[in-house]
């Protein structure tokens, strides 16, 4: 079973934090230690979230967001600083090696592990966000607003509207989580989450913000584009 784990954020237990992996496999089989609450995205684009204390209390689920906005891990690609319009399988890039200066993004439809992720690509749509993460290091990623995308000889080529990079740049050949954020509304949206003693609870999340609490117990939100 081929695992990796690309970022982690606060969880909401306290003192725990949820994880994000990656795999080509079921993480229920033959089990994956995480903390509840965690999320696995597998490269053939299913997702699947920690349920409870047990290395295999995973359960699938579908991060989408029924009718407003959601987020999508479509696996990892490998980053390239080359500036042509035909990354090979495997490959993203960009065409300016300055990527805050970016007007195109460039996707090969396989992913690094040979998926072909176009079913999954060709959601992506008009006003969509894109975020780009070195799968080591979460302070280097970089965001970007995507137009309605071209696919030529598999890849896709994703006009962008505003890129913003933040930390060093993701170097040459660096592995990279790519997750993309769909528009819309998350007023509304129930999200589902896992207590430390396995008992679920849900979060409606108003004006798209997700409450959660600090280790001194007071309160900040969570914004989702």
């Amino acid at each position: 079973m081929s695992v990796d784990r690309f970022f982690e954020v606060p969880g909401l237990v306290v003192n725990d934090k949820a994880a994000v992996f990656s795999g080509d496999d079921d993480p229920a089989i033959p089990g994956l230690n995480a903390p509840i609450g965690s999320l696995y995205m597998r490269t053939d684009g299913r997702h699947y979230r920690k349920t409870g204390g047990l290395d295999n209390d995973w359960g699938e689920t579908d991060t989408g967001g029924g009718g407003g906005g959601g987020f999508t891990g479509l696996g990892l690609w490998r980053y390239r600083t080359e500036t042509t319009s035909t990354p090979s399988s495997g490959r993203l890039q960009f065409d300016n090696t300055d990527v805050d200066l970016a007007t195109n993004l460039y996707v090969n439809a396989l992913n690094d592990s040979g998926s072909d992720m176009t079913t999954f690509l060709s959601l992506i749509k008009s006003g969509d966000l894109v975020y780009i993460q070195d799968q080591a290091n979460a302070a280097k990623h970089i965001i970007a607003e995507v137009g309605a995308f071209t696919l030529l000889s598999g890849v896709f080529t994703f006009p962008l509207s505003m890129v913003e990079s933040e930390g060093a740049a993701i170097t040459n050949n660096t592995t990279v989580a790519f997750v993309t954020s769909h528009s819309g509304s998350n007023s509304g949206l129930i999200i589902p989450f896992f207590n430390e003693d396995g008992t679920q609870d849900n979060i409606e999340l108003v004006d798209g913000q997700i409450p959660f609490f600090n280790e001194d117990t007071t309160q900040d939100n969570i914004g989702l584009v």
